[in-house]
């Protein structure tokens, strides 16, 4: 490894431990540093002698070390800024991540026959390899991670109650069938009654 310390044109040389060295237009004469650390201190001891110069691997024709300019240190706290924040949030999220038991095929079995292997929520039936477990009050609500607080559902239905209470979800899936079902039927007198059995009911 060669280390140097340049501007792209000039190189520092002569660099002794009574005198900081010269600036000199021939490569070949460039003082050439043990190490990059040994050339960062050299750079940091005297700024406004090295300010515009870097520190140079001739080996690997790379930049090792500069001086910022202000904008590059201001883009530089910026991105450290949005990383903190982020690593914070994240840090958040971990910390209040709520943590599920997992049940044997035993528990989804039991479930699955006390269901006659139909969706609680749908009441389509299903295969045992279609069920997945739903936690009836869910866990971000508070509800209890036990047996007693599941029961099986279709993997659709699941999805569409997410976090949602059992009233929640029945009001949701109400709201979405008188919708779409007026989108489709409202010119007809047959539904117009219908919607107005099924709007009394509710």
């Amino acid at each position: 490894m060669a280390i140097v310390i340049t501007d792209g044109t000039r190189y520092i040389s002569g660099v002794t431990p009574g005198s900081k060295g010269v600036k000199i237009e021939n490569a070949a004469e460039a003082y050439e540093f043990t190490d990059a650390n040994a050339a960062i201190q050299y750079m940091q001891s005297d700024k406004a002698f090295t300010l515009y110069y870097y520190v140079y691997d001739t080996v690997t024709q790379k930049i090792v070390w500069k001086w910022l300019e202000p904008e590059e240190v201001a883009r530089i706290r910026a991105a450290k800024a949005v990383w903190k924040e982020a690593a914070k949030e994240n840090g958040l999220r971990k910390k209040n991540k709520i943590h599920r038991k997992m049940y044997s095929n035993d528990v989804k079995k039991l479930l699955y026959k006390e269901a006659n292997g139909k969706c609680a929520l749908c009441g389509r039936e299903m295969t045992l390899d279609q069920v997945t477990l739903d936690h009836i009050i869910p866990l971000a609500k508070n509800g209890p991670d036990r047996v007693d607080n599941l029961q099986i559902c279709c993997k659709g239905c699941n999805l569409l109650k997410g976090a949602a209470l059992p009233e929640d979800f029945a009001n949701r899936v109400n709201a979405i069938f008188l919708y779409q079902m007026e989108r489709k039927y409202a010119h007809k007198i047959t539904w117009k009654f219908a919607s107005w059995m099924l709007r009394k009911l509710g």
